[in-house]
Formats: C-alpha cells, structure tokens, sequence
C-alpha cells in the first residue's frame, strides 16, 4: 500500500489541477461525454479516495460495509449512493465515533467536486494556538479562477513529543462550513505534521516556521521516526508549493536536504519523480546550483547503497540503486560515469562470463559508453554486428564525444549495411540527445539533405532538431540556416516552429523559476 501512495495517489494530486479536470460522478447529457468519465485522474484519485474512506470508518468496518453491499445488491444495479449507505449501516454497527458526519455528506464532496483542497497549518507563537483552515488547491496561473468548493476533510495529525503516525482515526473534521478549526495544548518547540500516512487526499501547507522544524527534524538521526509515508508526502508537497511559488527556495532546500541520509525507497521515491518532473528545465545554465545541490545529495546515496548487487539484498534495494545511480549520471556524477565504463570495458572483454545485473543494464551500456574512448565503442559496435541486439545500437548513441557521434551518423547514413536499416532510430536519438553539442548541431545543418532518412523530410528533420535544443541562441542559428535554405510554405512552417519552441522554452524557465538558486544557497 505504501506504493500504491508514492506511485497513484500522489501522481493523481499530480494532474488533477489541470483546469479541464471533472469530478470523479458528473452528469452526461450527450454521447460524447461519456468518454471524459474515463480519465488518468479518476483510476488514481477513486482508489485514493477509498483507501481514505476505509481509515476514516477503520478496516473493519469498511470490509463489513462491503460485504453488506454485495449481499444486498448481488442481483440488482446498484448506485453510490446504495454503497454509502451499505457502508453507513456498517459503521452504525460499530463503536467507532461519527456522530459528526455521515458518509454521503463526506463523500460527495469529494466525489463531486472536482480537484483537491490544500490545509493550510499556521501557528501562532505567541499563544500557541494551531489554526487550520482550508482552500482550493491553486495551480501557477494567477488568473485561473479559484473555486469556492470546501470539502469534509478527515484531519489526523502527530507531533514531536506524541509521534504517533498508526492512528489514522480522525481526531478532528474540518468541515465545508467551518472557516477554521483550533489545536491547543501542543508544545510550541514541537513541530507537528498534518494529514498521517497521507490517509487524506490533500496536500498540507504550514508556516515558514512550521516548515523549518520540520527540515531540522528530518535533517537529524530521529528522522526515522516520522512515518515514511509523511517523510515522502512532505517532499511531494513542498516541490508543488514550490512550483506554484507558495514556498521559498531556501526551504524546500532544507527539507530535501535530508534525502542524503534516506535509505526507504518510499521517501526517495517523489525526488525521483521531481527529477524527471524538471529534466526538461537542466540545460539551462541557471540551474548549475541547483544541480549541484542534487548531486551532493546523490553522492551520498551511491555511498550508501554502492554499485555492486548483493545476491541477498531484496529487489527493492536493486530497484534504489538503479534510480540513484540513474540520476547520478544524468547529473555528471563523475565517479558513476567512470565506474560505468569500466564494467562495459569488462563486460566488452568477457562477454561470456562477465554478468551485467538487469537492472543495471541501460546504465552500464549507456552511461559506460559516455567515457568510452573509440576503441571501446567499435568494440561494442562489433558486438552489434555479430548478434544484431537493437538495444545496443541504442547504446552506441549516447556517446558524449562529437566525432564519434558525427561519424555514427556517416556510417550509419551512407553505408549499405544493416546499421543502414536502422539509421532513422539511430539519427532519431541523436538529434534527440545531442544536438545542444554545437558540433553535431553544425554538421547535421550543414549536411541536412545528405542525412536526412528516405521515411522522412528535410523539414521533419528540421523540426525534430528544433524541438530537441535549448538555446536561444541556437534556434536563432537555425533560424538564420531556415532563412538562408528553405522558402514558401516549408518557410513559414518552419519559422512558426521556431517561434512555438521559443516559448515553450520560456515556459519551461518560467514554470521552473523557482528552482534557480545562488551559490550562497547550497547546504
């Protein structure tokens, strides 16, 4: 279960502030319609939303309320509403408290109200007093409308001095029209963290205050001690209000921080998706710092899981190290890369005995190739030629020297042979991958006709490398080789091109902004 929050839930919270998105249950008044019912958000957010139910009414008493509802409707259509009440007579049954609520007053206003509410967690210092109030989820665009919808929101909570994340009871409602609810009585050194294993499908918010002994707790040997689960949850949170420029830089650099000395898949799991949330925004070189800071988290990681498997260690543990070691050298983590090349080199000497993990396998080939001087890539090359293995002509493209990729491309375009067969995937990834090395930039311009593949165009060709570089300045020299080579319509199309991958160039640096930090920043 604990993956099937890292992995449904929180991407559900992911996508579910899209403007367009509906509720989980809306009328359909036309045929066309019935397609939206089914989308990515509702397979994530329904199921999300049950597993909150069934900790809001315990396990128990959701499995009698299901069982109820089977007998009952076995043989007939049945509708929410006869699960609500199925799930009702369930919990009425019980000696679980719930005189403050009832199931289908709490349930449709999440079913039937689209996105998620943010809870809002500020103290005040001086009385000691923790309000909590709730408001729509707002997405970056400052002008969208936020809806007024509230929600009946289960509110369970653990602190430093009662670090108690295995009851997920709720202790407290906060209702469509309470405008706040107060906790009193907790020790004003201590810091408390809302919403336990993320049982509820919301994100939380605290004061700057709240935020930072939160990061000075997870930045410390007890950090075991809040639950894995809120250990990811606020890392996923904070990367969101970060984004929608609710959260300072300086703070969410302290919380992530701690990932250096995590060792739960769990919690590193929602930096992993951040990772590839961003990627499209590290060629920018405004985010050397922040790389940085990612790297120095990284190092420590590979220190503490290495590069060699276990034969006793679980597939959990592979699975971390194949992510970390990932992003290490998507990074430039120098030692990865090295380490990587040497096991190809010894893999290229030994085929027939030496072992490359599979779960290793992209990154021993591919990260190993980066390093590899020419000998070692012919040698792979060879290896190609022999058993025809498509992956490692894959492989063989991410190369990180110019020449060797420049002459990939010659072999590959001109020559007669079964690499020829396959060069639209080969030229393909490269312009992928490497056209921001100005080299391999200038050479496929200049030789655009000559390397273009018979299942494409110049201007296809053309309009795959735009797509595929981040430079201003770059597009304004594929710009100047448009104006200089094409003309009509080709032109024009290709100019719009250029002018849509500029700004999504700026909307990536615009949406992303929040990442750039000062050197003075780094921990």
């Amino acid at each position: 279960m604990d993956f099937f929050v890292i992995e449904t839930q929180q991407s559900a919270l992911q996508i579910d502030i899209a403007r367009n998105m509906k509720p989980i249950t809306f009328e359909v008044n036309q045929r066309k319609e019935i397609n939206s019912l089914f989308s990515d958000s509702s397979y994530g957010k329904a199921p999300a939303i049950l597993r909150m139910l069934q900790h809001i009414v315990t396990p128990d008493v959701f499995r009698n309320g299901i069982i109820k509802y089977l007998h009952k409707h076995q043989f007939s259509t049945a509708s929410s509403d006869d699960l609500w009440n199925a799930l009702q007579a369930a919990l009425d049954e019980s000696d679980i408290s719930h005189n403050s609520y009832k199931l289908k007053e709490v349930m449709d206003s999440w079913l039937k109200q689209r996105h998620y509410p943010v809870v809002r967690v500020n103290r005040n210092w001086d009385t000691g007093e923790i309000t909590l109030t709730q408001e729509h989820f707002r997405s970056k665009n400052a002008s969208e409308r936020v809806d007024s919808d509230k929600w009946w929101i289960p509110l369970t909570f653990a602190t430093q001095t009662n670090p108690d994340f295995s009851n997920t009871l709720p202790t407290y409602w906060l209702r469509p029209q309470d405008k706040n609810i107060t906790i009193e009585g907790i020790d004003p050194n201590d810091w408390i963290i809302v919403n336990v294993q993320q049982i509820g499908y919301f994100r939380v918010n605290y004061d700057d205050s709240s935020w930072k002994k939160i990061a000075n707790y997870l930045n410390s040997d007890n950090y075991t001690k809040i639950h894995v689960l809120n250990r990811a949850s606020i890392i996923d949170d904070a990367y969101h209000f970060l984004i929608t420029h609710q959260l300072d830089i300086n703070i969410f650099l302290e919380l992530a921080n701690y990932l250096s000395q995590e060792i739960d898949l769990v919690a590193l799991y929602p930096m992993f998706n951040i990772l590839e949330f961003t990627q499209g925004f590290y060629n920018f070189p405004e985010t050397d710092y922040y790389k940085q800071f990612i790297l120095n988290i990284l190092d420590k990681l590979i220190k503490s899981v290495g590069y060699e498997e276990d034969p006793v260690e679980n597939n959990l543990t592979k699975l971390k190290r194949a992510m970390i070691l990932r992003w290490a050298c998507n990074f430039g983590h120098s030692e990865c890369k090295k380490t990587a090349n040497v096991k190809l080199n010894e893999y290229i000497a030994n085929p027939e005995t030496y072992r490359v993990p599979s779960d290793l396998k992209h990154w021993t080939y591919c990260n190993g190739i980066k390093e590899a001087n020419i000998s070692t890539w012919n040698k792979l090359m060879d290896m190609y030629l022999i058993n025809h293995n498509a992956d490692i002509l894959e492989y063989l493209t991410c190369s990180e020297n110019p020449d060797i990729l420049i002459s990939f491309i010659n072999k590959s375009a001109l020559n007669d042979s079964i690499i020829q067969k396959n060069y639209y995937s080969i030229i393909s990834s490269i312009i992928q991958y490497h056209s921001e090395k100005d080299a391999v930039l200038n050479y496929m311009l200049e030789n655009l006709k000559i390397i273009t593949p018979k299942e494409t165009n110049e201007e296809r060709m053309l309009t795959g490398i735009i797509y595929s570089v981040y430079s201003l300045e770059r597009l304004d020299k594929i710009r100047d080789f448009v104006e200089s080579k094409f003309e009509g319509t080709a032109f024009e199309d290709l100019q719009r091109t250029i002018e849509r991958r500029k700004s999504k160039l700026i909307s990536i640096f615009n949406k992303f902004s929040s990442f750039i930090i000062k050197e003075n920043n780094i921990l």
